[in-house]
């Protein structure tokens, strides 16, 4: 993808270093990437952050086909039980910005955690309202 000034959504690149081994081995890979997996990750922050439609993801972004099927593959539970693959790079994110900030790692989470990294919440409602339309990505 060509440079991109950057969304409110978007992650640092120094950010995405830390969760972007285990977005990339999460599924086997046959064939290179067309798009980098950084702009994939800031599209699915886009649309849950402003809860506008896939459709309607900016240009900036990869085709939102292929960030929606991004999505409902690391949005998946492995089991009912665990957390999916970005309600776990949630945590992770979060723990990293506390030890950065020299906080132990399960400090209070306080509001300003809660807005920057708040799309759990809208992870769970983007899975409940597709979820009967799983063929359907606009």
């Amino acid at each position: 993808m060509k440079a991109k000034k950057p969304y409110p959504s978007d992650i640092s690149r120094e950010q995405f270093e830390v969760i972007r081994l285990q977005l990339a081995c999460f599924r086997r890979v046959t064939k290179p990437h067309q798009y980098e997996l950084y702009d994939i990750f800031c599209g699915i922050l886009y649309v849950l952050k402003s809860g506008c439609k896939w459709s309607i993801l900016p240009h900036d972004y990869p085709l939102h086909h292929t960030v929606y099927n991004y999505f409902r593959q690391w949005g998946a539970k492995p089991f009912a039980d665990q957390p999916s693959l970005l309600g776990h790079l949630q945590q992770q994110l979060l723990e990293a910005e506390r030890e950065a900030d020299g906080r132990e790692k399960n400090d209070i989470v306080d509001y300003r955690e809660k807005r920057r990294y708040g799309w759990d919440e809208r992870l769970r409602y983007r899975q409940k309202s597709v979820g009967h339309q799983a063929a359907y990505c606009g």
